[in-house]
């Protein structure tokens, strides 16, 4: 049948539908497969409880009431492109798919859902592209971070480097200044002696 998820690999997915049966059946199966399901019957829920509970990938009728699905995407896209959308439609409105691809939904699943196990696989596939994705953007931010950090230190350290070049700038000045004064000293001496003998 399917395989669970292990409970500390749990992942939310919110099922938006306006289809009481179609949105059931899906959230019967997919809690059966181990995901928690959160789930909206129209755009303006779907809107709310996404900002609210930030879901790891969500399943989206187009055909919804007070909001339409396209406009939901879109919404959804700007608040988190990491999120995949993956939209479920009507055999009859390809139309709308391609139109929903070019939005920014990971991918699509005509209805009627004949076979479930090709809707959980296409789940599991949207959540670990999630996953990966967050992944990368973290270990970007880190090494970002780390060059920051090392690119800070560089330059503490070249301002260092920089205050004692100019100290030794100064001593050795310093020191060419004593050594001409010693050296006109010891010739005002040697003149000096000259004009007593």
């Amino acid at each position: 049948m399917h395989d669970p998820i292990p409970p500390d690999t749990m992942r939310q997915v919110l099922i938006v539908d306006d289809d009481d049966y179609m949105r059931l059946t899906l959230s019967d199966y997919l809690t059966d497969s181990g995901f928690q399901v959160l789930l909206a019957e129209d755009g303006a829920k779907a809107l709310a409880m996404f900002e609210e509970l930030q879901p790891d990938m969500v399943l989206l009728d187009l055909h919804l009431p007070v909001v339409d699905g396209l406009t939901v995407l879109s919404r959804l896209v700007e608040q988190s492109s990491e999120t995949p959308v993956v939209i479920i439609s009507g055999a009859g409105v390809m139309q709308d798919a391609i139109m929903a691809l070019r939005l920014g939904a990971w991918d699509y699943i005509t209805k009627p859902i004949e076979n479930m196990a090709v809707l959980e696989h296409t789940v599991r596939k949207a959540i670990e592209r999630r996953r990966l994705i967050v992944e990368n953007r973290r270990y970007r931010e880190h090494l970002e971070a780390e060059v920051n950090t090392r690119t800070a230190d560089l330059h503490e350290r070249t301002k260092m480097l920089e205050e004692t070049n100019r100290r030794l700038e100064t001593a050795m000045q310093e020191r060419m200044a004593a050594e001409d004064a010693l050296r006109h000293a010891k010739e005002r001496l040697s003149l000096a002696l000259e004009v007593t003998q």
